[in-house]
């Protein structure tokens, strides 16, 4: 990621988007409506919260709403 940025050294943003594109995939054209964007958040946030008071769940590491795999809008 740092090499397609043109940095000169490898930071931390770059590991955090290399990891980003390594499991949720290649990003998106984010969705041109205002409330198609603020209705994949309230959803993604749902997982967030549906995540943080279950017992066994592993902790969210990232939630986003820009689309990365096909067929999904957002992950957490």
């Amino acid at each position: 990621m740092a090499a397609r940025a043109d940095h000169d050294a490898v930071n931390i943003r770059d590991f955090e988007l290399a990891t980003e594109r390594v499991i949720g995939g290649i990003e998106k054209s984010m969705p041109k409506n205002e409330q198609q964007r603020r209705t994949v958040a309230y959803h993604e946030s749902g997982h967030a919260v549906a995540g943080w008071f279950s017992e066994h769940s592993a902790p969210l590491l990232k939630l986003t709403i820009i689309p990365r795999a096909k067929g999904s809008l957002g992950f957490a």
